[in-house]
């Protein structure tokens, strides 16, 4: 529904009663050969599992309340011209049949966890044309967190690593934390291709002895590396 704005005050936000939440937008439109456009949505304490299948194909139980808001900005001459930023808040939420939360504990080799060992989740992002980039993937449960970034197109298909945290991620002090965030990463990455509804996973142990290694090599005088 919307309001009339009072005289001198600025228009009062759109909003709709949707998902099992509450949405609420501004945009605006230019009126020329190629309209520009802005909007400014938010939407709060909604329905995950409604939600879900907007995204999803095939059946799921995911269950939540789910918070967020993203501004865009473009033009019509398509997708390559958005650009944006935005957040989602996953609250009181059992969603361990994500596609990608299963492929990735499948490959950790955790066959039975518990089906609301993840409970919240907080993610950060950007809109760059084609492209959403992922700032900040967080995935916290109370044995175990998954941490990451990457990116995904508009065909949902996904290019993101993560990394594991023992225990609940925001509980941890902050030097502590970064000290042993880091160390993880250097233990043990989770590399996510595939698409949203069909992950593929890959795990890569020690990534910067790896690293180390091939730098080492590539730094070897061919006439080191030939045998006698």
């Amino acid at each position: 529904f919307a309001q009339r704005a009072a005289p001198g005050q600025p228009p009062p936000h759109i909003n709709a009663v949707g998902y099992g939440g509450y949405l609420a937008a501004d945009a605006w439109v230019t009126l020329e050969a190629v309209p520009k456009f802005y909007v400014r949505a938010s939407l709060n304490n909604a329905d995950l599992n409604r939600c879900a299948d907007e995204l999803f194909r095939g059946p799921h139980q995911l269950k939540g309340v789910v918070s967020g808001e993203v501004n865009l900005t473009g033009t019509a001459a398509g997708a390559h011209t958005f650009h944006g930023s935005g957040t989602t808040y996953l609250r009181d939420a059992d969603i361990y049949e994500l596609p990608v939360l299963v492929s990735m504990l499948k490959l950790l080799s955790i066959r039975q966890p518990d089906t609301t060992a993840f409970s919240k989740s907080d993610i950060n992002f950007r809109i760059e044309g084609n492209h959403i980039y992922f700032d900040r993937i967080d995935f916290n449960g109370d044995a175990i967190s998954l941490l990451g970034k990457g990116q995904m197109d508009m065909q949902s298909r996904l290019d993101l690593t993560f990394h594991t945290v023992v225990g609940r991620d925001e509980y941890r002090i902050p030097v502590l934390h970064e000290m042993l965030g880091e160390a993880s990463k250097q233990v043990l990455l989770i590399h996510v291709q595939g698409t949203l509804d069909n992950p593929v996973t890959r795990k890569e142990a020690f990534p910067g002895l790896n690293q180390a290694l091939q730098q080492l090599q590539g730094d070897i005088p061919p006439a080191m590396t030939r045998r006698p």
